[in-house]
């Protein structure tokens, strides 16, 4: 709707509660564009409020008087004669994404002393705002563009490092460092790309995502609980990152400080398995049935391959007994001196072999003892005699 040219207000609204004015071009009104009085939770959103009040009649864009809870937002305040908007005895008002600019004389917003409880961020300020104490000029996130803010941004986070100083007595504290896009209220979708909830086997890897909008003022990232880092690229790379489970998180903030997020878990394992073994030991053993058996263990990632090198020669697999024993029972060593050694692989590729381990299979003799005198002889009596107590024996029983 078009409202232009009176001689008195543009709107008037008195005991008016719950009342939405939407997108409306009040302008070149003798008097205030927007009058409001004696009012409560008012919507006043996307108007066009540019050239009211007479030249140097002291009226303003929009003028609040005895009001509660008044919202404000994405209204262009343009060369009104006074101030952009006053607020007399009027608390708990929300003033969020407007734009001010060119006003004749005084400052683009007047809270006066009675007028507490408000917040107010993600404006543009062209000529400043005059707040006694009591009113919040940011938000957790961001404040206000202030045009004559003096501050600088060494991050790149797009937030000023010093707060700004409101007329009055109150503090932005999360000044923006460049203006915003008011018109802009969509989020932007930020999605990463690599790595995708996925396990590296490498500390060094960069980050890559992907956006939705191109009007982006810069994207955050962080890994874990760290810092954030700040960039206006679509990767950033990091190097020495430790073994272990990882959260990487991005913010894409666009120039309407509109926040998209998005965030993945994955697993950096650079270490092979680690290796026991159990049995055999550094010593002989008197049979060449002694089982395989070796504690394989990974933090990370999961065992694919365990085998045992037997003499530099013969690969024996091992299998998953229980827990995390490895074990091979069918494997029969001939005697003799013998050297063995555990290799293991997990799933990332990863890698590591025990040390080499020496021991002796020495069975028990089967053959008699050669070149012992009378040996023979001995085995031959001793034969003998069993040969005649064997039938005394039995002619005894017979009697």
């Amino acid at each position: 709707n078009r409202i232009t040219n009176s001689d008195g207000f543009g709107i008037y609204l008195h005991s008016a509660d719950n009342t939405t004015i939407f997108q409306n071009n009040i302008s070149f009104h003798d008097q205030t564009g927007i009058q409001i009085e004696d009012c409560t939770y008012n919507h006043i959103s996307q108007n066009l409020i540019e050239n009211n009040g007479g030249h140097l009649s002291f009226d303003f864009g929009i003028f609040v008087q005895g009001s509660l809870n008044s919202t404000f937002s994405r209204n262009i305040f343009k060369g009104n004669d006074w101030r952009g908007i006053t607020l007399e005895n009027s608390n708990e008002t929300l003033l969020v994404q407007n734009n001010f600019s060119n006003h004749y004389i005084d400052y683009d917003a007047y809270f006066s002393t009675d007028s507490i409880d408000s917040k107010i961020y993600k404006n543009n300020f062209y000529r400043g705002c005059y707040s006694w104490e009591n009113n919040e000029f940011n938000s957790s996130l961001i404040g206000n563009h202030w045009k004559d803010y003096s501050g600088s941004d060494s991050n790149g986070d797009g937030i000023g490092e010093s707060s700004y100083n409101v007329l009055g007595g109150d503090y932005d504290y999360l000044p923006k460092f460049t203006p915003f896009n008011i018109s802009d209220v969509i989020d932007p979708v930020v999605q990463i790309e690599y790595p995708d909830e996925m396990d590296l086997n490498t500390q060094n890897f960069i980050v890559n995502w992907s956006c939705n909008e191109s009007d982006i003022d810069h994207f955050e990232i962080r890994i874990d609980d760290g810092a954030r880092n700040y960039t206006q690229l679509l990767e950033w790379e990091y190097i020495g990152v430790d073994n272990g489970n990882h959260t990487i998180q991005i913010r894409a903030i666009d120039n309407g400080w509109n926040i998209g997020e998005d965030e993945i878990c994955f697993t950096i394992d650079t270490m092979g398995p680690s290796i026991s073994l159990i049995t055999p030991t550094n010593s002989t053993y008197d049979s060449n049935n002694v089982e395989i058996n070796a504690t394989i263990t990974d933090a990370h990632s999961s065992i694919i391959l365990v085998v045992a090198e037997l003499d530099g020669a013969q690969n024996i697999t091992l299998s998953l007994d229980s827990g995390n024993i490895y074990t091979n029972t069918t494997i029969t060593f001939t005697e003799g001196h013998h050297s063995l050694k555990i290799y293991a692989e997990d799933s990332l590729g990863n890698s590591n072999t025990s040390p080499l381990l020496h021991f002796t299979i020495d069975l028990p003799s089967t053959t008699p003892p050669s070149g012992i005198p009378g040996y023979d002889l001995f085995v031959i009596l001793g034969l003998m005699a069993v040969g005649l107590v064997y039938p005394l024996m039995k002619l005894k029983s017979r009697d």
